[in-house]
């Protein structure tokens, strides 16, 4: 209960709700850049593993 009281009690000011606002947004636009890069990432390695195995292929049907 206690917890609670503080939090509402930060939250009082517009400025400690834009700031906890802020700090909100920040924390999903990381959380969804990291997950981003980690997709590309694999993407990346999954066609690059794809390519390499076309090209040996290739050179074992010439």
């Amino acid at each position: 209960m206690k917890t609670t009281q503080k939090l509402a009690a930060f939250l009082d000011s517009y400025r400690n709700r834009y700031l906890a606002f802020a700090l909100l947004l920040t924390a999903v636009l990381v959380f969804t850049t990291v997950l981003g890069y980690l997709q590309v990432q694999r993407t990346s390695y999954t066609q690059i593993d794809k390519i390499s195995s076309r090209a040996e292929t290739s050179k074992l049907l010439t």
